[in-house]
């Protein structure tokens, strides 16, 4: 019986470990706005453009994470955090993968 619980014990430990590098993706992910200052001299010269005009995107984004978190943040106690991870992973990788597109290019 005692070597029973020992092992359950030993298993949730070792489950409660997934979250580690789980958490760390997500940390990455949210942090990948960050690395718009690396492509915005690029953009000014390639496209003429202004450093406001360049630095939109990166407002934009800034200005959605604000945003959302503070509409989250009231729902998430009441609610499964798990369906606004999956929920906001599926936005993150629309807005990533949808202008790569090819459908985008097109005239």
């Amino acid at each position: 019986m005692t070597q029973n619980i020992f092992n359950q014990n030993k298993i949730q430990s070792l489950q409660r470990w997934i979250f580690v590098p789980l958490g760390i993706i997500i940390l990455l992910c949210l942090g990948t706005v960050y690395s718009w200052s690396v492509f915005k001299l690029p953009i000014v010269s390639l496209f003429d453009a202004s450093y406001t005009l360049s630095g939109l995107p990166y407002m934009t984004a800034l200005a959605f994470y604000a945003i959302f978190m503070l509409i989250t943040g009231r729902f998430l106690d009441k609610s499964n955090p798990r369906m606004f991870l999956i929920g906001g992973s599926s936005w993150f990788h629309w807005a990533i993968y949808y202008p790569r597109s090819p459908r985008t290019f097109m005239f």
